[in-house]
């Protein structure tokens, strides 16, 4: 789809925690959008303000047309033909607002086509002009008062007495002639805010004959610089040739000339008027006003629109916009690049087609979760590429409350995490080989043991020395062997998560098993300490005993070979909620900095440690939903606490 639009749809920054949020809801923000095809009509929340309505009531384009002042009601119409025919459209009409102010809008719009070149939808932005419209009608009005003083001067006898004008009072049943004198006059041309100007043609040139105002002193010229002045006399030429071109309208008798100007920073509206006697022009007067205020208003709000449309042009996150049942409002750009769907295709439908049919229930509870609670949630979900692919993605749905303290949508953000998830677990397995190397040479000492007793009995049966109790001897050494393998292999067997019920204090005993011969070596002691009954744990038995072994290890590695050490592994439940595991050391601890960064990437204490054990330890800790934390004081121990929840 080739699409030309002055804006798109969009997500902030990031850490920015919520992009298209901030587009509908931002006031500053004033866009719009309609489907053609299935007429769907969306606004920004800027939008509705101006109107005085909130954004639901926008559901189709009935509140707009209705608000529309019914002289302007032809604008629309006719700009809407042209906008179906694929022209980009710009005018200006009045709207009544929801409290009965009358406020003027200019409203830009570009049509979106498809690759056939047929409009597909229309989107837009509009501004409040209405002070711009206030500050032209002064301008007409100042031009009149001007014309008028000037035609008056002309017919009047006196030297002094240019100007008589007339006020009516509603409690005067009479009227007063009020005289103006010529100081009077020039007194209030110069110190008005704004800018006063005439010129005449004289030998085909336009010469100011006139020019005076605060605006003049701001732009840093003065009356002395311009008057008896042609345009080319004080301006840039490039400048002055546009600006004799509305000269030259005005002088051929076009009435209220209008243009803007920017001098020295500060931006201005000109209005010109043509003094006429006899039908012909003989003068033409002009008036300025500062406009800067607004100009910088709509550079800004131009900045902004370019930014969001910037995000969401390029951003690799999907956005998406729901509404409460379910079905999609808004979608951005990034669907076609992550997904292979246009946005299009979201519009108006619910998805849940595309979400794993393992996940798919899952997934609708955590959605109402949200709408009923009215707070964000994160979750992990597969979604179908158009290609067939299941795609794994981390999603946050985010609710969007009214004004009236209600859901009416919710945002969607999800990243791409496949190939993420892809690298953790190669990181996971390289890590498990390297513990299980490590372990090796503990295991072998512990495997040593006992085949030395049953080597010995062997000796004896070869020499005829044949005894009963000589058996269940043997065969305990055996199964003590046979126990090492196992839960050494266990170690590594595939990554995937399976949830099962588990019998904490026999996993403590295993993890004891597999280190006490390493430990024995180091001079380090491992106690365990099972303060109260510990119930059934549904968790990975494979990964909690990877974790384990990697905080174990740990502690053993942190003791100083040259004192006697003790890790204390304890297990209790918690206020009935949560079990907590404890691995305590008196190793030599960390200072507060290293301790920040424990579960950094190739950050680690040791002086050949890679730092992705701990990192994997906390990963899978918050798969389970639970919480890894440390404790250490330099020269004292470290305190490692796992909580998970029952």
């Amino acid at each position: 789809m080739s699409v030309q639009s002055n804006f798109t749809f969009s997500k902030k920054n990031r850490d920015t925690n919520e992009p298209l949020q901030h587009l509908l809801n931002n006031p500053e923000l004033t866009i719009w959008y309609k489907d053609v095809e299935n007429g769907t009509f969306l606004v920004s929340k800027g939008f509705a303000a101006i109107f005085g309505y909130t954004q639901e009531v926008f559901t189709d384009q009935k509140v707009l047309m209705d608000s529309v002042y019914s002289e302007d009601m032809l604008k629309i119409e006719t700009v809407t033909i042209q906008q179906l025919k694929g022209i980009p459209t710009n005018i200006e009409y009045r709207i009544i607002r929801s409290d009965g102010e009358i406020v003027w809008i200019q409203d830009r719009a570009t049509p979106i086509v498809n690759d056939e070149g047929k409009v597909i939808a229309i989107s837009g932005f509009i501004v409040d002009i209405t002070k711009h419209q206030l500050e032209i009608n002064t301008l007409k009005s100042q031009l009149t008062r001007h014309k008028s003083m000037q035609n008056d001067h002309q017919g009047s006898s006196g030297a002094d007495i240019i100007l008589t004008k007339k006020l009516t009072d509603n409690d005067m049943q009479s009227e007063d002639l009020v005289p103006v004198t010529r100081q009077e006059l020039n007194e209030t041309i110069r110190f008005q805010q704004g800018m006063t100007f005439k010129y005449k043609l004289i030998d085909g040139d336009f010469v100011h004959t006139l020019c005076d105002g605060e605006l003049l002193y701001r732009m840093g010229l003065t009356p002395s610089q311009v008057v008896g002045k042609r345009l080319f006399d004080f301006l840039p030429k490039e400048i002055a040739n546009q600006k004799e071109g509305f000269y030259q309208r005005a002088w051929n008798g076009e009435e209220h000339v209008t243009y803007e100007g920017e001098q020295t920073g500060i931006f201005y509206m000109a209005a010109l008027s043509p003094i006429k006697r006899s039908g012909e022009v003989v003068e033409v007067i002009g008036s300025c006003i500062d406009i800067s205020d607004r100009k910088n208003a709509e550079k800004a709000l131009l900045e902004s629109e370019n930014k969001y449309r910037l995000i969401a042009d390029n951003m690799n996150d999907l956005i998406i916009l729901f509404d409460v049942n379910g079905k999609g409002i808004y979608a951005s750009p990034s669907h076609q690049t992550v997904l292979g769907y246009s946005p299009g295709y979201f519009e108006d439908r619910d998805t849940l087609h595309l979400i794993h049919p393992e996940e798919a229930t899952f997934t609708f509870e955590k959605f109402e979760e949200v709408i009923q609670t009215k707070t964000p949630c994160k979750l992990e979900l597969r979604l179908l590429h158009a290609s067939g692919e299941w795609r794994l993605f981390e999603c946050t749905a985010t609710p969007v409350i009214s004004e009236t303290g209600l859901v009416e949508h919710v945002m969607v953000i999800a990243k791409d995490i496949t190939e993420k998830r892809k690298a953790e677990e190669l990181l996971w397995k390289s890590e498990k080989l390297s513990l299980v190397g490590e372990l090796a040479a503990g295991v072998a000492h512990e495997i040593r043991n006992p085949l030395t007793s049953i080597k010995g009995f062997i000796q004896l049966f070869q020499q005829g020395f044949r005894k009963e109790e000589y058996f269940p001897v043997i065969l305990k050494e055996l199964s003590r062997v046979e126990d090492i393998i196992k839960e050494f292999l266990s170690l590594a067997k595939p990554q995937e998560i399976q949830l099962k019920q588990v019998k904490i204090p026999a996993l403590l005993k295993e993890i004891e098993t597999l280190l006490k011969s390493e430990a024995h070596l180091k001079n380090v002691e491992i106690k365990l300490e099972i303060k109260q009954k510990i119930p059934l744990v549904m968790c990975d038995q494979n990964q909690m005993k990877q974790v384990l072994l990697n905080l174990c290890k740990n502690s053993i590695e942190a003791i100083d070979r040259n004192k006697k050490g003790t890790i204390i592994i304890s297990a209790l439940v918690e206020e009935n909620k949560n079990l907590l595991i404890q691995v305590m050391d008196n190793g030599i601890g960390l200072n507060e900095e290293r301790l920040k960064r424990l579960g950094e990437p190739f950050f680690s204490n040791k002086e050949k440690g890679t730092g992705l054990g701990v990192m994997i330890c906390f990963r899978i800790i918050k798969d389970h939903n639970g919480t890894l934390t440390f404790k250490s004081v330099e020269n004292k121990g470290t305190t490692a606490t796992i909580r998970l929840p029952l």
